[in-house]
């Protein structure tokens, strides 16, 4: 362990397919625990991530939504939210969230690239934000893939940010997740657009 730690590499203890079997939580610990420790998942453990993906599909969703909430109100989301989605974690608890991924954005507006690298920069750059916030910043643009649209060469997104709310609503509905933080979650991103009214 104390090597690993030195090298700056994290791995299951003996057989990962065994570890994660026994608790599929464990795989967003191991994404989580990469991210905040600056840690690299080696390769045995991370094909076993991809092969055990499904055992996500087993857990209560109280115990994912916690997770969760650890992953991005934690330093470098980015990180766990990559080794999850290659990995087909992310894909099977949040599929919108996976839908960002190559969603084109007018370069003018967005020269850092598609939804999902806009996403995770957002939540990068966010310093300890509460719980309300950083579920507002994954899911701001959750409904773009949706909306999406080409109008004179350019990509468009109409009605996104009130799409996007109700979307919101369901996916934290699903977690399990209080009324409250639903609906703080879905003021915020009905609303995210507002600023560009402001003179």
């Amino acid at each position: 362990g104390m090597t690993d730690l030195e090298a700056g590499v994290i791995r299951c203890v003996g057989d990962p397919g065994e570890r994660f079997a026994e608790d599929g939580l464990r795989l967003l610990r191991a994404a989580r625990l990469a991210a905040q420790c600056d840690l690299i998942v080696e390769p045995t453990t991370t094909e076993a991530l991809t092969r055990h993906a499904a055992m996500v599909d087993r857990l209560a969703m109280e115990r994912v939504a916690g997770e969760l909430d650890r992953i991005i109100c934690g330093p470098r989301p980015s990180v766990a939210l990559n080794i999850l989605r290659t990995c087909g974690v992310l894909e099977r608890i949040l599929p919108e969230v996976t839908a960002l991924h190559g969603v084109e954005q007018p370069a003018d507006y967005h020269p850092e690239g598609c939804v999902w690298t806009h996403t995770m920069l957002l939540l990068d750059l966010a310093e300890e934000p509460s719980v309300e916030l950083a579920w507002a910043g994954l899911l701001h643009d959750i409904a773009k893939p949706v909306t999406f649209e080409m109008k004179d060469g350019r990509p468009r997104f109409p009605g996104h940010a009130p799409m996007g709310a109700r979307m919101a609503e369901s996916m934290l509905g699903k977690l399990r997740r209080s009324n409250r933080l639903m609906g703080v979650v879905s003021n915020l991103v009905a609303r995210h657009m507002m600023f560009l009214d402001v003179e």
